[in-house]
């Protein structure tokens, strides 16, 4: 390109002459023709437009220096060798002068920036403010050939060079052409700005409230820091308004707020696997909660509180309670509960429609988890070793199946489920004898934890004068399941039984001079061992102690002349000894007495054991009223036995304690003119006292003139029944079942039999509860044999639809009774051993010999 003129119009016209655009060719003012790459002809002057002066640096100047500075309003200074700033009016005296520190450099910023220039010899220097003046520090020259700078080294394309003024090249800034980075070599092209760091963040501009509201009109889109509300906020340019993004935090400032307190964890430290746990935390100014478990736990919901499933798994439960301003935590250490093993059930195989019955769960655990078939309802003991439900009515036969889990406090698996038939129809009236000329009798029964019961008697052949004890137990259906007999070669005859400790039953009897116990396996009736104690006792009762290890047998032993005794006697579940723990003599009179069947433990006095009840022996008696009935008191610790006589009476055959108040009902024979007695005695009565019992009540119950007997009394739902007979004369007799209020008046009544020549008699009542009882006596066959007869009926005393016949509504006459009880004698206390025998057993079909009779 030619040359170029350049002209500029003001007060003065000046010419610039550019000999060439190339950076070879040399630039002058007012002259044509310069000799120097900028050639000025004339003087020159430099004025600053800022209130800051400024320099122009150059880069020739006189021999020794390295370079010139002229400074406005001032003179030149000249950079001397030894890297000196000097006045150039003053050369001769430049090694005197200091360092300039007013001006800076033109274009370069404060004085304390390092300022790069060119030597005359070809070597780049870097001129730097320390404070106090100017220092050069120099670097050789370096090619920048393969991207090698003379300063920084290597550099990696479209790098940007950045110096802090004590290295060089201390950071690099990289620029892709559209996206720039800073410690990253390539940014990423989908940002404008890409920045790289791992332990520096972003920070936006912090600005507050005011400061913010003083940034002249913000763009749309423009984002900071409010320090008043610790909130991100954008500008919206459409609404002129500022936006909050984001409060990290409700309050401010964090001393306002604090980071939350906690309490400890409050939970189980050890739990049980797959069980429903809740821990909880109470983290004041926490409202974020963060928890951690063992491996595997299933976690069913958390806040400041945890609900979760643990699995086999031990280890740490842990909270983080946070808020705005920082978290606290707390952990607990959990340990994983061992399993038990599953418990069995035992209960009724089969049960009937409308039935209370009731299943055992064993061993022993802390609690229970019954799984119970629809539609049961359970009664009571959901949660108990022992639970009692009702069987819906229905006119179906159908089966069902009942299973639990025992819990220590870890819950086991299911037991094997227990089948459970139901029948829609279980009433009925049937006797069970053998054929011929045998007579069977019944003394008394048992009914079971499964429902079933057994019934204790005795059977004999003709006129033979021998009788064995008859065992059988029967399903509540009605069924025979099994029956024994056992024989020592004399005469024997069973009188009561209980359920033992380990599916086993216990028998007790009578000989002719001894008392008989047996052990029977329960569910084949299989003899395990059986003795009579010879020489010794004669027991009728037989309950398990208080204590629930040992048997006590109540009965009468004889001294040398002959006089009986009531005694308690006290066997253990071997059978190998029976010793009487308390006994004395009889009364005053010194006659026998005998202990009839009954015999209860008394729960709700601590310091009664027992009550047996009796009545006198009439060969001995002076008359009628020194022979009456007896209650015979046993304390269950120390004390003596305590005789109690109720004149008028002639003997008490059965004793039940009512659940709803607590008080002894009894019931048995008056003396004169054999009717059914029946009396309500508070049971507030002190062992030892001298005084009287205290009758509530007392009635008379007769059917006529005929002759009766009360034999056994029970509390069915929440009525006092009273199972008996009444008598006609000659063989006839029916059995009769009187039920009664809790003040003694008659509700209804009913006799059971063959309505014709044939004789029945009740003897024991087992209740069912809520669905009515079994009723045990004797039926008198059409060969005059006598066979052992259950009848099983509903609430209302009905037995089977098929059974109509047998049943008859009766309305026996109800009269108050006279009889006065007193004490008639205390017994000093006794002990004694008896020896056993080894047993002889036998057995004889017993079938079912008539029903609906």
């Amino acid at each position: 390109m030619g040359k170029q003129t350049l002209y500029k119009t003001s007060l003065a016209i000046a010419i610039l002459t550019i000999s060439s655009i190339t950076l070879s060719q040399n630039v002058g003012i007012h002259t044509s023709s310069p000799t120097h790459k900028f050639h000025v002809l004339g003087n020159i002057r430099f004025e600053s437009y800022s209130s800051v002066p400024k320099a122009l640096l150059t880069s020739l100047g006189p021999t020794g220096v390295l370079d010139t500075l002229l400074i406005p309003n001032d003179s030149m200074r000249l950079l001397r060798a030894d890297g000196k700033w000097v006045s150039a009016a003053t050369t001769d005296n430049w090694g005197s002068q200091t360092a300039l520190s007013s001006y800076p450099l033109i274009g370069h910023g404060t004085l304390s920036q390092p300022i790069a220039i060119s030597q005359g010899n070809n070597q780049n220097d870097v001129l730097s403010w320390n404070g106090s003046q100017w220092t050069i520090t120099s670097f050789p020259v370096i090619a920048l050939n393969n991207n090698i700078h003379p300063l920084c080294g290597s550099l990696v394309p479209n790098s940007i060079i950045k110096f802090d003024g004590s290295s060089p090249c201390s950071s690099l800034i990289f620029q892709s052409g559209t996206s720039i980075g800073l410690n990253i070599t390539t940014p990423s092209p989908s940002a404008v700005l890409d920045l790289n760091s791992n332990n520096q963040g972003f920070l936006l501009p912090r600005l507050s409230t005011a400061q913010r509201n003083a940034i002249s009109t913000p763009a749309n889109g423009t984002i900071i820091f409010n320090t008043d509300n610790f909130c991100l906020e954008q500008f919206e340019a459409a609404s002129g308004t500022w936006l909050t993004i984001a409060c990290p935090r409700s309050c401010s400032p964090c001393d306002t707020c604090p980071i939350p307190t906690i309490n400890s964890i409050v939970g189980p430290s050890s739990v049980c696997a797959y069980d429903t746990v809740t821990y909880y935390v109470n983290a004041s100014g926490a409202d974020i909660y963060q928890w951690a478990t063992p491996f595997g736990w299933q976690l069913l919901n958390q806040h400041d509180s945890l609900l979760v499933n643990p699995m086999p798994k031990a280890g740490y439960v842990q909270v983080s309670a946070c808020n705005e301003c920082g978290c606290v935590t707390d952990s607990i250490s959990v340990s994983i509960l061992p399993v038990p093993s599953a418990p069995s059930i035992s209960g009724p195989s089969t049960v009937c429609s409308g039935d209370l019955v009731q299943f055992v769960a064993t061993p022993g655990y802390s609690w229970y988890i019954w799984d119970v078939p629809t539609p049961w309802f359970v009664v009571s003991g959901a949660n108990d070793d022992t639970i009692i439900v009702r069987i819906p009515n229905s006119n179906n036969n159908y089966n069902r199946t009942i299973r639990v889990r025992g819990c220590n406090p870890c819950c086991s698996d299911w037991s094997i489920p227990l089948s459970v038939a139901v029948k829609a129809e279980c009433r009925f009236c049937m006797s069970w004898g053998t054929s011929g000329d045998f007579t069977e009798g019944v003394r008394g029964a048992t009914r079971l934890s499964d429902g079933t019961i057994v019934v204790v008697g005795y059977t004999a052949k003709g006129n033979s004068g021998t009788t064995d004890i008859v065992v059988a137990r029967y399903s509540v259906d009605g069924n025979l399941m099994w029956h024994k007999l056992i024989d020592f070669g004399g005469d024997e005859t069973g009188y009561d039984a209980i359920e033992g400790f380990s599916n086993d039953l216990y028998v007790v009897g009578n000989g002719s001079s001894n008392t008989v116990v047996a052990k029977l396996d329960l569910s084949t009736g299989n003899i395990i061992w059986a003795h009579p104690f010879a020489n010794g006792p004669r027991c009728r009762s037989i309950l398990k102690t208080p204590a629930g290890n040992k048997l006590w047998l109540g009965g009468i032993t004889t001294h040398s002349g002959g006089d009986g005794f009531y005694a308690i006697f006290e066997m253990d579940t071997l059978g190998t000894s029976l010793t009487m723990v308390n006994g004395g003599v009889n009364d005053a009179t010194g006659t026998t007495s005998r202990v009839q069947k009954d015999m209860i433990i008394v729960s709700n006095n601590s310091t009664i054991g027992a009550i047996v009840v009796g009545g006198g022996q009439t060969i001995s008696c002076l008359n009628v009223f020194q022979c009456g009935g007896n209650l015979i008191i046993h304390p269950k610790t120390g004390g003596n036995l305590e005789l109690w006589r109720f004149t008028g009476i002639h003997e008490i055959n059965g004793i039940a304690q009512d659940p709803t108040d607590g008080h002894f009902v009894v019931v048995g024979t008056t003396a004169t003119d054999y009717k059914i007695w029946v009396a309500k005695i508070d049971s507030s009565y002190t062992p030892g006292s001298t005084a009287n019992l205290n009758i509530l009540w007392q009635k008379i119950i007769s059917t006529g003139n005929a002759v009766h007997g009360g034999y056994d009394i029970a509390i069915v739902n929440n009525d006092i029944w009273v199972l008996g007979h009444d008598s006609l004369g000659g063989a006839r007799s029916d059995m009769l079942l009187t039920v009664l209020d809790q003040n003694g008046n008659l509700k209804w009544a009913k006799s059971y039999g063959d309505q014709g020549g044939g004789g029945e008699s009740g003897r024991t009542i087992l209740p069912i509860p809520g669905a009515g009882a079994f009723l045990i006596g004797i039926k008198r066959e059409t060969n005059l044999s006598d066979n052992i007869f259950v009848v099983r009926v509903d609430a209302n005393g009905n037995p089977a639809n098929s059974c109509p016949s047998c049943v008859t509504n009766t309305t026996p006459t109800i009269d108050p009774g006279t009889s006065t009880p007193e004490i008639r004698s205390k017994f000093f206390g006794g002990s004694g051993a008896f020896n056993s025998t080894s047993p002889v057993t036998t057995g004889t079909d017993l079938q079912q010999y008539s029903s609906c009779p």
